[in-house]
């Protein structure tokens, strides 16, 4: 169920592999969970981005999902 889950692992950031995340968050706004979902990636390449970064673009205040910021708890990235 959503609510066991605890963690999110992005093993690349190819969009078949990454472009869920948005609804995953949003998701957990529908459920009765309680605790944080980790999320780990990788770190950026020449290609792509680091997951932090990835982050940011997606939710952050120029991101395509700018309304779900509120639903990422902002602690410092690993990358």
């Amino acid at each position: 169920m959503f609510e066991d889950l605890q963690g999110i692992l992005l093993t690349h950031l190819h969009v078949d592999h990454s472009a869920d995340l948005p609804g995953y968050i949003k998701g957990s706004y529908f459920t009765s969970r309680t605790a944080d979902i980790g999320l780990y990636g990788p770190a950026a390449n020449d290609l792509m981005p680091s997951t932090s970064d990835y982050l940011q673009r997606l939710l952050g205040d120029k991101g395509a999902f700018t309304y779900l910021k509120s639903h990422v708890n902002k602690r410092a990235s690993a990358d």
